[in-house]
């Protein structure tokens, strides 16, 4: 919890962090006012170093903070131990820096919310990775049960796989200004309608799979 009105706070839990993450409840769609907003909150909040890497390292690729990739980089590699775990704490003083903590197994978690996130149930790819950096995954689920595939080379997704898990409309954010599918290599390309989000929607049934590309390529 957090308190009104108190004098500056050294967090544990990042609490002006948590309506970004976990708790999803401001996110990439709200106004850019409100963004704003957090962006700055995340990025000057103090905290304890103990129970807030993984909370504060999601909301800042949620809401596409620069350098995130580093951040996330340095608080990982200043807590792993020689066997390869993450301790709690990386201050080496001692404290917290015993045992296994659940919280630390989410590094996997925020490390994937760099390459691929679907809060709203709006995917993004490489929402938070840097242009410089080439990169490719391979079926990160996403809300609604889908299961999704993509690289980017020389800063742009080069290529989008989908595959429905089940019953269910695809929504996605176009990383092109046009964008089309294809049922599979060689088949017609279809362009797509996006919406003033650049967002586009497809009613997908279960098993079913969607290559997306950039249109006229």
């Amino acid at each position: 919890m957090d308190v009104e009105d108190a004098p500056p706070t050294t967090y544990n839990i990042a609490v002006p962090a948590v309506p970004v993450f976990p708790g999803n409840a401001v996110t990439w769609w709200s106004s850019e006012e409100e963004k704003k907003l957090f962006a700055r909150t995340i990025e000057q909040i103090r905290w304890n170093g103990n129970n807030s890497s993984i909370i504060l390292a999601v909301a800042r690729a949620r809401l596409s903070m620069p350098d995130t990739i580093s951040w996330l980089r340095e608080e990982m590699q200043a807590r792993q131990r020689p066997n390869g775990t993450i301790t709690l704490n990386r201050l080496g003083n001692g404290i917290n820096d015993y045992g296994h903590y659940t919280e630390q197994f989410a590094a996997s978690m925020a490390v994937s919310e760099l390459l691929m996130q679907s809060v709203g149930d709006i995917i993004r790819v490489f929402p938070a990775w840097p242009k410089d950096k080439d990169a490719r995954f391979r079926n990160l689920r996403a809300q609604g049960g889908f299961l999704v595939s993509a690289q980017q080379k020389n800063g742009e997704a080069t290529g989008i796989e989908v595959t429905a898990t089940a019953d269910a409309t695809l929504r996605l954010l176009s990383p092109w200004p046009g964008i089309q599918r294809r049922t599979g290599p060689g088949s017609r390309p279809v362009s797509l309608p996006r919406d003033g989000r650049n967002v586009i929607e497809v009613a997908m049934r279960s098993g079913e799979r969607l290559l997306l590309e950039k249109a006229g390529d």
